[in-house]
């Protein structure tokens, strides 16, 4: 997630103008793996902020808040939705 968001931003940055595409494109690769109700595994601050994951004790992290609602955009949302559906429905070896 975080490695995909870079490179996006990257792009943006060296960017001319600000291409409405890969903005959505930017929030998609941010905010899938995010919940509406802000239950999920994050790698994001509430401002954007990608952590950088160093620990592997789930204490390390129980404080950070994560994006929810109305923060996640709508984008996101929409293709967090499909994975998850996509997952369910795909067969796995």
């Amino acid at each position: 997630m975080g490695v995909d968001a870079r490179i996006i931003e990257t792009m943006r940055t060296y960017s001319e103008k600000q291409e409405p595409r890969m903005v959505m494109a930017h929030n998609i690769a941010l905010h899938h793996h995010q919940t509406y109700n802000g239950k999920v595994y994050s790698r994001l601050k509430p401002n954007g902020t990608i952590l950088n994951l160093t620990g592997r004790d789930y204490a390390d992290y129980q404080d950070n808040v994560s994006p929810s609602g109305k923060e996640i955009p709508i984008e996101a949302l929409i293709v967090g939705a499909a994975d998850c559906y996509d997952a369910l429905r795909s067969r796995w070896p």
